[in-house]
């Protein structure tokens, strides 16, 4: 069965609320974020909202799997043909840079939404635990040393820890050569 064309652009306009949204809440937050404003800037009225959310909590939610879902996608980019450590370095070193550090509204939610996420829905927690575990899968999966499948995992989970963290204060610095120190203190393995 083939889309209509009033489906189709349902779907389109759907898809710019949500592009908006992850960006302007992970640069603004989610409280300092209007619903006007995600729609003027969606090139949409602010009354066409509810024909694709039912809450500014619904979209905060489908905003945070949009926005996860592109950086589950951005986390292993060129990186197909690498295995083992330079596969996970490759992964941490895009993770902990200063392009994702100086451009939060294009890069993972976690370091820009991290106390908007805790006081967040349970679905926002689930979302955020079922990409942690997916991110620790694939790191564990690439690291070459010989550990137990648990002992992986638990190192996969305090790279993470390390990454998110690492951006998060590179982001709170008022200091440049700081900042940088942060960021490739968290690069590799």
């Amino acid at each position: 069965m083939s889309k209509t064309l009033k489906q189709i652009q349902k779907e389109e306009s759907k898809e710019r609320i949500l592009t908006v949204s992850s960006r302007l809440f992970r640069t603004q937050g989610f409280n300092a974020t209007g619903i006007d404003q995600i729609m003027k800037e969606s090139s949409l009225t602010a009354g066409a909202f509810y024909a694709h959310f039912e809450s500014k909590e619904d979209l905060f939610e489908q905003s945070l799997e949009y926005a996860l879902q592109h950086s589950s996608k951005l986390l292993t980019k060129d990186t197909e043909n690498l295995f083992g450590d330079e596969k996970t370095n490759a992964v941490l070193e895009r993770y902990c840079s200063i392009l994702h550090r100086d451009f939060p509204e294009k890069g993972c939610v976690l370091p820009a939404l991290a106390a908007e996420i805790y006081r967040g829905t349970n679905t926002c927690k689930f979302l955020i635990s079922d990409y942690i575990q997916k991110w620790a899968d694939l790191i564990a999966a690439h690291l070459s040393e010989n550990l137990s499948i648990e002992e992986k995992r638990e190192k996969a989970l305090q790279l993470i820890s390390r990454s998110v963290g690492a951006v998060l204060l590179s982001r709170m610095i008022d200091t440049s050569s700081l900042s940088e120190k942060i960021l490739r203190a968290a690069q590799k393995i």
